[in-house]
Parts: C-alpha cells; structure tokens; sequence
C-alpha cells in the first residue's frame, strides 16, 4: 500500500514521470546520487547523494518487511507497486558494495497499457489474437526490450475483444489489467505461487483461456506451456532471446535424444508466433523505436521445427514460406526505420543479430 507522505527518492521519480521526459530505468545506491537511463543510457542525475536514510525509507515504502525479504531471498527481493494514479514500479532491492550498501533498481511503467499503435506492434502480430486462437505465442529480446509490455498489450487487447478468462503468472506483477469483456486472474510468484509451473498447472482447474507466463525459466514451466498450448489454451511466454530461432532452440535445449523428437513435434503443432524485439534510441534521443521480427508459423516453418533444422528459419522467414503470410525479419524492420531517419544506422546495426547482414540489406537500397 502506497504511503501518505511517499519518502524523498518516490518523490523524486513521481517528478520525472510527470516533467514527460522519456526514462526507462533508475538506480539507486547507498551515497550516491541516482542514475537514469534514458534513451542512450545512464545519466547522473542532479541531485543530493543518497544517504542511508533515504534508502531505508524507499525500502520501508516498498515493503515494511524488507529486512526479512533480503535474508530469504538470498540478499536481494522482487516488488512492483503502483505510484499514485500515474505510474507501476517493478524494484529489485538488494545489498551491494563496501558495508553492504542498501540499492535498488527500479523499472518505470506506464500506469494504462499502451495500445499497439502507440507502441508500434505489427498488425500481423495483432491478428494471432483476434479471434482468439489456441496455441503458443512466444516474446523475445534482451533485456529491456519491452517484452513486459507488449504482452499486456496483446492481453488487453484480447480483454476488451474476448468474453474469455485470462491468467497470468508472474514475478512480480507488473501490469495491473482491469476486467472488460474477460475475467482477469494476476497471480505471483512467490506471494500467490511457489514456483511458475504450479500456476500453470493450477490454470486448467481454473477454467483459464489465456495463459501468460512472465518468463519461461526452467524445463518444468517450458513443459507445462507447450502441454497447455496442446490442450487448447492461448499460451503468452517470453523469453531472453534475440531471434526467432534462437527462441526455439532456448526451449528445445532442454530436452535431448527421443524426447527432443517429441518436443519438436509439439513445438511445430502448437506454436502460433516468435516475436523478438529491440528497442532503439530514436535519432534525436528523446525516444524509444520498437523494431521486431515476426515469426507466424507456417507449414514450411513448421517443417524447419519438427525436423530440427533450426539454423533455416531466417530462410524460411524470407521466403514464401514465411514473408507471404506476413513474417518479417528483425534487419528488415530496423532497415526500414534507418531508412525513416527515425533511428540511426549505427544504433541499427548495435542492436541486430547480424549486423553484416543489416549492412548489405541497407546498401542494397541505396
């Protein structure tokens, strides 16, 4: 529960979320002043040091019961919370440093799930969800990358579209979803859930439609999505991955021998789309560019899944196979907003996969 008097530091980025200047993150340590990313990185910002009073106060805003949340959680915990009507914060509190000093990193979200225009998804993408389909749809990229995100977007989307029950399992919850058409269950790991396979599991009791999963983790959560997803639920994961088939071989890595056979099989059967995501400073600085690949399975991309023939996937993607049913590689779409003077080609060419790529495709065009 938010404090009546919100201690110095909440004060501080309550003020920068409402001067409009774009930031992602914030750290913040022990005699130090705090340090905002914004589109090109870390700036120090303009203020007073930190002492360990004004940590202390920002962890008992948080959570009163801090001290005991870092001894069980190995020296550092999870929390989101919502700052007034403006703004959700996601904080990783931890001890660093000489003397064990008292930080945290917190990470800024808009209070309301941007709509997908605003955030720039492919219509392509969009169309998985609307009608609602069964399957496995997976978010990718580094992090930082706005995977958070454009999952609740899709799952507001679906909200306001589908009379449908929606369960999501995360660490912590980040976005609050509010009811429309759909039934919303936000579940956390670890105050609802010991671990994100139970939630999983559970879901089916509960008659859930939509699975959204924080993050695919370990064997036993990539088992109980891909089983879920064969049994008739839409299933949302992300993952850290940067592409496409880097995505699908992350998942299949967990598995060896006959049963990578069967994994494979399931994995061609039941996925609907890889998106995997950067985001990029704008060519002034002032903003984030979304660019994304899109995978929308096909039968030939199926094909290239179940026969493990991974490393075809971008083939697949360019082709027929792919790009007709709207697919598009991840160097096509930072191409086209180099060519839009909306990014710069260097930043381009930092965030794709395979730059030397990206050079010969912008060359290309001139």
């Amino acid at each position: 529960m938010e404090s009546p008097d919100p201690p110095r530091v909440v004060r501080q980025i309550l003020a920068r979320v409402l001067s409009g200047r774009c930031f992602t993150d914030i750290q913040l340590r022990t005699g130090e002043a705090p340090a905002v990313r914004e589109p090109r990185g870390y700036v120090a910002a303009d203020e007073p040091a930190l002492d360990s009073a004004d940590m202390e106060a920002f962890a008992d805003w948080i959570d009163p019961r801090w001290r005991e949340r870092l001894k069980a959680g190995a020296g550092h915990f999870d929390a989101a919370l919502t700052l007034g009507e403006h703004s959700r914060l996601r904080c990783n509190v931890f001890r660093c440093g000489p003397g064990e000093r008292l930080a945290a990193t917190v990470r800024w979200l808009p209070f309301r799930v941007p709509a997908p225009d605003a955030l720039g998804l492919p219509r392509a993408l969009l169309a998985q969800i609307a009608p609602l389909r069964r399957g496995l749809i997976l978010v990718t990229g580094p992090t930082g990358s706005g995977k958070t995100t454009t999952q609740a977007c899709l799952l507001e989307q679906i909200n306001r579209q589908q009379p449908a029950h929606i369960l999501s399992v995360e660490q912590p919850i980040e976005y609050l979803l509010e009811p429309a058409r759909a039934v919303i269950t936000q579940r956390e790991v670890p105050t609802h859930l010991t671990h994100f396979a139970a939630g999983l599991e559970a879901a089916r009791r509960q008659r859930a439609d939509v699975l959204m999963v924080g993050e695919c983790r370990d064997r036993a959560t990539v088992d109980t999505m891909l089983l879920a997803a064969d049994a008739g639920h839409l299933v949302l994961g992300t993952l850290h991955a940067r592409s496409a088939e880097e995505a699908c071989q992350t998942l299949l890595a967990f598995y060896a021998g006959e049963e990578q056979l069967q994994r494979r099989a399931l994995l061609a059967a039941t996925l609907l789309c890889v998106v995997s995501q950067v985001l990029t400073p704008s060519s002034d600085g002032r903003r984030l560019w979304l660019s994304c690949e899109l995978l929308l399975n096909s039968p030939a991309i199926a094909a290239v899944i179940r026969q493990g023939k991974l490393a075809q996937l971008d083939n697949a993607v360019a082709t027929a196979g792919g790009a007709a049913n709207g697919s598009v590689l991840l160097n096509q779409s930072l191409a086209e907003r180099v060519r839009r003077e909306e990014i710069r080609y260097e930043d381009a060419l930092r965030d794709s996969y395979r730059p030397d790529d990206l050079q010969r495709l912008l060359s290309s065009h001139g």
